[in-house]
């Protein structure tokens, strides 16, 4: 699909330069169509196309700016609208949705890194999550929004230190460890398994 550069132009500046929603995909009559992640944008840019995720999962993002955390219960919610894999374009709004929430997670941690450790373990909670949805897709299109969102997260969210898995006293970081454990997954050829495995040892219990 062809886009000229005068009209995507037009569009960014109309959303807003939209940041981390069910992407705007601009279709050749210039309808914006949702189902794609949307990359972070430059520093200063407006995330104003968040609109449709925050519609879907309005008490994850409530709870997020009470607190500076989402409730156990949303999260659980939207952690399991991620990885079910039955409404794709929800898959999106959730993958977007956790994409921001772990930036503004992580930008907390390393102001304190200490005074909070739940972000950190609700990161490496995160980073699990992000693995299995990746590992379970049969879709390489959102196979590649995962992944995208890692590079993202990588990129431009803070990096909090955190113990590498089965590496006694060797420091890792969030980021880092999310990237590197999807190049185990493609270095391997992909590492599907049955999804209720994925939900009962990524989510585990989910509160009622």
């Amino acid at each position: 699909m062809n886009r000229s550069p005068s009209l995507c132009l037009a569009v960014l500046l109309a959303l807003g330069c939209g940041w981390l929603v069910d992407h705007a995909a601009l279709a050749s009559d210039g309808e914006i169509k949702a189902g794609a992640y949307c990359p972070f944008p430059k520093e200063g840019e407006v995330p104003s196309c968040m609109a449709p995720a925050q519609s879907t999962y309005g008490e994850f993002f409530s709870s997020l700016d009470a607190t500076g955390a989402p409730s156990a219960a949303e999260a659980a919610r939207l952690e399991a609208d991620l990885i079910s894999g039955v409404d794709r374009e929800r898959s999106y709004l959730a993958l977007s949705s956790l994409t921001y929430a772990y930036y503004r997670l992580a930008q907390a941690a390393s102001q304190s890194p200490d005074a909070r450790p739940e972000l950190t373990e609700r990161l490496e909670r995160w980073n699990g999550l992000l693995s299995a949805a990746y590992a379970e897709s049969a879709d390489q299109r959102f196979q590649s929004a995962v992944r995208e969102a890692a590079t993202d997260l990588h990129e431009r969210a803070p990096s909090i230190a955190t113990e590498c898995d089965g590496i006694s006293g060797q420091t890792c970081n969030t980021t880092g460890s999310l990237l590197a454990a999807l190049d185990r997954m493609d270095q391997r050829g992909g590492m599907r398994t049955p999804l209720t495995h994925l939900l009962n040892r990524v989510i585990g219990e989910r509160p009622e």
